[in-house]
C-alpha cells in the first residue's frame, strides 16, 4: 500500500500522457522477449481474496526485463513514479472468504489462524499446470482501486518469443502511478485452479523424514534482519529488495556480460538419478580429491564459460542433453573471485545481512568481515547434508530450492565425515536412493522449507542442511563468522606442551600416549560432556563418524598397529599414563593440566556473556579429538586409535 505522503505527490495523468506512454512502451516492448508463466501458488489474503501466484519459467528473466523496462519508460515519460511494477506475478481470482462484521474478536482470530495455516503451505501447484506465454501487455487506467474497474488504453505486443524450454523464475508487475501495466494473461485452464493438491516437495529429498516446516515471514528495514537460534524464512519488504542490485539485475545475460569468457570452475556429475523428478544427483565434494572416495567419485571438476553453462541448462530444458546420461552442473565460489562490477552489486546484500558476532566490544575491531558465496545449480542438483560454522543468510536471486535442515544436536545421527577428511562437515549418509540402502542408518527428521526468488533463509551456525535445486537457480549466501568458531580457534591454536614428544617416524606410540593424556585432562573438565567419561565420549565420536557404513572400506588393523596404535596408547584415556612415561614425554607434566584447564575455560563462557551450546561444543571437541588422533598416528590409522581409546 502507498503512504499518504506518496499519494500526496500524485498528479493527474492526462490523455496526452497516456498516449505518449503507450507509444514509448510500444517501441520498447518490441525488442523484449515474451515471458512464460506457470501457476505455482495459491494463497488467501487478509481480506479473503484468493490469489494465484505465477512463476516465470525461464531463468533468463524476460519478465524481470519487462518489469525494469516498464519502470524506466514510465519514469522517462511521466516523471517521478510513486509506485513501480511489483515482483509478485499474480491474478486475483475472486473472494474466497467473506468475514461478517458481526464476528467477535475471538472468531476473527480463528479465521485469521485458518488463513495463516492455509498460507503456510502456500505452494499448492495445480496438477499438470501448463506454462502460458505472455504475448502482449495491456496498458490501462485504474478507474477503481486495485484494478477492480479499469479502462484499457492500448495493447502492446512483445517481441520475438523465447524457446519454450528455457526456465527461470522472477517477480512480476503492478501499478505505476495511477496507471497500471496489466498482464493480459488469458489462462485457458483457469478452471483447474480449483483442483488443489497438497504441498509438493522435492522428490529428491522425499527420503528425509520431516519434523516440521518454516512459516514465511516478512522483514522491513531499518530493523535488523531477523535472527534466532533456529532457521528463519522471510521475504524482505519491497524497499529492501529495491536496494539490492543483485536481485534487480542478476539475470543470465547480465552475469555473462560481466563475466565474459573467463573460465568458470564447475562440478559435473557423471549421471543423474532418473527415479526422481527432476533427475537428481547428490554432490559430495572432497576438496579436489573426489576420485579417491566412493561417495564423491561420481563428481569431477571442469572449466567452462558461463555461456556454455547456461547453454547446457537450455539443452536440459529442450531434452537435448538428458541429465541421466550427461550429468548435472553445479558451481560455487566466493564472490571475491567474480568481476568487480558484480561484487559491487552484491555489496548491499553484505551490508544488509552481515552480522557482527564479536563476543565482546574489545574484539569487535579485529572481527572478520562477512563474505559472500555464489551458488549456481542446474535443477536436480542436491548439495549433500553438511553444516557451516558461520551465520548464513541465503538470498535466492532466481529459481527455487527446497531445504532440509537439522539442529546441532542431530549432527551425530547424520554420521559426518571426520574433521580430517576432505569431505569434513558433510554427512556420510546417502540422501538419494535410500530405498536401495536399507542397511544404512536412518536419517534424523529435518525441518523442510522451499525458498523462492526474492526470499531469504537464515541458517544459524552448526545447523546442518541439504539443498535441492527445484529449478535452475542462483543463490547468494552472506556468511558471517560466529563467536563459537572464532572462540574455539583459541583452543585449536593454543600451543601444546608436547616439546619432548618425538615427531618423526617410529614416534607414533609416544604421540598417541601424549595426545591421550591431554584428552583425558581436557575432556574430564568439559562442561558439555555433563559428566560423561572421556573414553565414552571418544567411543561416541568413533561410532558416529568412523564406524563402517555400506560404502566404507574396512579398517586395516595391521597398518594401525604399525602406526602406533598399541595397547599402551589404548589404555591411557581410561587408566592414565604411568608417571614414568609422562616424565619422559613432558618436561613439566603439570603443563597438561594447565593447558586443559585453559581450554575448558574457553569452552565454558563467551567472555562472560553466554555459554557454548552443549551440542555445538561436543561437535567442536569431536573435531579436536580427531585432529589429535591424526597428528599422533596419521589420518588412516586415526579411526582405529579412536576405537581403542574409546574401549580402553
Amino acid at each position: 500500500m502507498l503512504s499518504d505522503e506518496d499519494k500526496a505527490r500524485w498528479r493527474k495523468v492526462t490523455d496526452a500522457d497516456a498516449k505518449a506512454l503507450a507509444a514509448a512502451l510500444r517501441e520498447r516492448y518490441a525488442a523484449l522477449e515474451p515471458p512464460q508463466l506457470a501457476l505455482d501458488t495459491l494463497i488467501v489474503c487478509a481480506d479473503g481474496a484468493l490469489i494465484a501466484g505465477f512463476l516465470e519459467t525461464s531463468y533468463l528473466a524476460p519478465f524481470g526485463t519487462l518489469r525494469a523496462a516498464s519502470t524506466g519508460v514510465g519514469a522517462a515519460v511521466l516523471g517521478e513514479l510513486t509506485s513501480r511494477p511489483k515482483r509478485l506475478i499474480h491474478v486475483t481470482l475472486g473472494r474466497l472468504l467473506g468475514v461478517p462484521a458481526s464476528l467477535s474478536a475471538v472468531q476473527r482470530a480463528a479465521v485469521a489462524s485458518a488463513v495463516k495455516t492455509f498460507n503456510a503451505g502456500r505452494r499448492r501447484p495445480v496438477a499438470a499446470a501448463t506454462p502460458i506465454t505472455l504475448p502482449e501487455v495491456s496498458l490501462a487506467r485504474d478507474d477503481v482501486w486495485f484494478m477492480t474497474e479499469y479502462t484499457e488504453i492500448a495493447r502492446l505486443p512483445l517481441g520475438v518469443a523465447l524457446e519454450e524450454s528455457r526456465k527461470r523464475e522472477r517477480r512480476g508487475a503492478g501499478p505505476c502511478k495511477k496507471m497500471a501495466f496489466v498482464a493480459a494473461v488469458l489462462v485457458g485452464g483457469l478452471a483447474a485452479l480449483a483442483a488443489l493438491v497438497p504441498p509438493r516437495t522435492a522428490a529428491a529429498l522425499d527420503g528425509v523424514p520431516v519434523r516440521g516446516t518454516l512459516t514465511l515471514g516478512s522483514w522491513e528495514p531499518p530493523e535488523a534482519p531477523p535472527r534466532a537460534a533456529e532457521p528463519l524464512h522471510f521475504r524482505p519488504a519491497a524497499a529492501a529488495l529495491a536496494a539490492l542490485p543483485c536481485v534487480e539485475h542478476w539475470t543470465a545475460a547480465h552475469l555473462q556480460r560481466h563475466r565474459g569468457g573467463a573460465p568458470l570452475s564447475v562440478w559435473r556429475s557423471s549421471s543423474a538419478d532418473g527415479r526422481t523428478t527432476p533427475p537428481s544427483f547428490e554432490f559430495v565434494l572432497a576438496r579436489g580429491r573426489e576420485a579417491e572416495y566412493p561417495r564423491s567419485r561420481g563428481v569431477r571438476g571442469t572449466n567452462m564459460t558461463l555461456a556454455t553453462f547456461f547453454a547446457a541448462l537450455d539443452d536440459d530444458d529442450a531434452r537435448a542433453r538428458p541429465p541421466t546420461t550427461h550429468g548435472l552442473l553445479y558451481h560455487t565460489s566466493p564472490l571475491a573471485r567474480w568481476p568487480e562490477a558484480l561484487r559491487a552489486e552484491a555489496e548491499a546484500a553484505e551490508r544488509m545481512f552481515g552480522i557482527d558476532d564479536a563476543p565482546s566490544a574489545s574484539s569487535a575491531a579485529d572481527w572478520p568481515a562477512p563474505s559472500s558465496n555464489l551458488w549456481l545449480g542446474q535443477r536436480g542438483v542436491v548439495a549433500a547434508a553438511h553444516y557451516d560454522s558461520s551465520h548464513n543468510y541465503v538470498l535466492q536471486v532466481f529459481g527455487r530450492k527446497t531445504w532440509a535442515l537439522w539442529p546441532p544436536d542431530a549432527l551425530p545421527a547424520l554420521r559426518l565425515h571426520p574433521a580430517t577428511h576432505p569431505s569434513r562437515r558433510q554427512t556420510r549418509l546417502q540422501l538419494l536412493g535410500r530405498g536401495n540402502a536399507s542397511d544404512a542408518p536412518p536419517l534424523p527428521p529435518a525441518v523442510r522449507v522451499t525458498v523462492a526468488a526474492g526470499e531469504v533463509l537464515y541458517v544459524p551456525p552448526f545447523w546442518a542442511h541439504a539443498v535441492h535445486s527445484d529449478t535452475h537457480s542462483l543463490s547468494l549466501s552472506v556468511l558471517s563468522p560466529s563467536w563459537e568458531e572464532a572462540t574455539f580457534a583459541r583452543v585449536k591454536n593454543a600451543p601444546l606442551p608436547f616439546g619432548r614428544v618425538p615427531t618423526g617416524d617410529g614416534g607414533g606410540e609416544a604421540r598417541a600416549v601424549a595426545a591421550a593424556a591431554l584428552l583425558r585432562e581436557l575432556l574430564g573438565r568439559a562442561d558439555a560432556l555433563r559428566g560423561e567419561a572421556p573414553a565414552a565420549f571418544v567411543a561416541s565420536v568413533h561410532a558416529a563418524r568412523h564406524a563402517a557404513l555400506p560404502l566404507d572400506a574396512p579398517p586395516d588393523a595391521a597398518a594401525a598397529a604399525a602406526a602406533g596404535v598399541t595397547p599402551l596408547a589404548c589404555s591411557v584415556l581410561v587408566a592414565g599414563a604411568p608417571a614414568a612415561v609422562l616424565d619422559e614425554l613432558f618436561s613439566r607434566p603439570q603443563a597438561l593440566a594447565d593447558t586443559a584447564a585453559a581450554a575448558s575455560e574457553v569452552l565454558r563462557t563467551r567472555d562472560g556473556i553466554g555459554a557454548f551450546d552443549d551440542a555445538v561444543a561436543r561437535e567442536l571437541l569431536a573435531g579436536y579429538v580427531e585432529e589429535l588422533a591424526a597428528w599422533a598416528v596419521g589420518a588412516d590409522a586415526a579411526p582405529e586409535l579412536l576405537r581403542c581409546w574409546g574401549s580402553g
